[in-house]
């Protein structure tokens, strides 16, 4: 099969509508989500109010971010420095020029601030998904707006405001490979010296169903459950392990 086309088996059932997605699965005593999200890029969350939100039509809770924390969870892991596709928690690189590597958990609902538009800020869980969207608008925010930065180089700027209260900033560490001086050396003497800047574009990895998740846990198994149109489930599995703090063996992703 080297060197040869493979071709696409699953097409079929895509285009005559007979794929299976999220919303395509139903677990017994099913509830529906939704969220109340950020309409700015840089906050701080003065108040939520949850109030009239918990009084609404089939509304079964209304959770932020204090909630995830009380409950005893930690933030998840965002695994900025993997060397293993499998293993997140093997590092590329173990140390920087700035002393440290800066890794900070995201926690599901921010507890502070947000930080970028569209961040989701309290959840809903209700009996229907119309219930829960309509819930969701009862929510009252007030936010203390704050400057945004939408560019990666202004970001490392001095002067720029910290995203997370790192030590080293909006940097997550800071490495060299090779003998600094003697490259020096090489280049002072060099007959023709190239100095380019690269961009990396963002890539994002986009689902055909974005967003879609179910989240299941059986008591009798003590086993979390993670259904969501997504990749790298390996990963998704110690990172929610580490989050929830069980071991991996107690979380499925599908």
């Amino acid at each position: 099969m080297i060197g040869k086309p493979i071709p696409r088996v699953e097409d079929q059932r895509f285009v005559t509508g007979r794929g299976q997605y999220t919303d395509d699965i139903h677990v017994d005593g099913q509830l529906h989500a939704a969220f109340l999200r950020s309409p700015h890029a840089h906050a701080v969350l003065r108040s939520i109010d949850i109030a009239a939100a918990r009084e609404a039509p089939g509304v079964i809770a209304v959770l932020v971010g204090q909630d995830y924390l009380d409950d005893g969870f930690q933030g998840v892991d965002h695994v900025p420095n993997p060397v293993d596709a499998i293993d997140a928690t093997r590092k590329a690189f173990l140390t920087s020029l700035t002393g440290s590597i800066f890794n900070q958990p995201h926690i599901p609902l921010p507890t502070d601030r947000v930080r970028y538009v569209g961040e989701a800020i309290a959840m809903v869980i209700a009996e229907t998904p119309l219930q829960a969207r309509n819930a969701t608008e009862l929510i009252e925010v007030d936010f203390d707006v704050l400057d945004a930065v939408v560019n990666g180089v202004d970001a490392m700027q001095p002067d720029a405001p910290q995203l997370w209260d790192g030590a080293h900033g909006n940097l997550c560490f800071q490495t060299q490979i090779g003998e600094r001086e003697r490259a020096r050396e090489i280049i002072a003497g060099a007959d023709h010296v190239v100095r380019r800047e690269f961009h990396h574009s963002r890539l994002v990895n986009c689902q055909m169903e974005p967003r879609s998740a179910i989240g299941a846990y059986d008591a009798a198994t003590d086993v979390y459950t993670l259904i969501s149109g997504s990749q790298g489930a390996v990963r998704q599995q110690l990172c929610l392990a580490l989050a929830l703090k069980v071991p991996p063996a107690r979380v499925r992703v599908v």
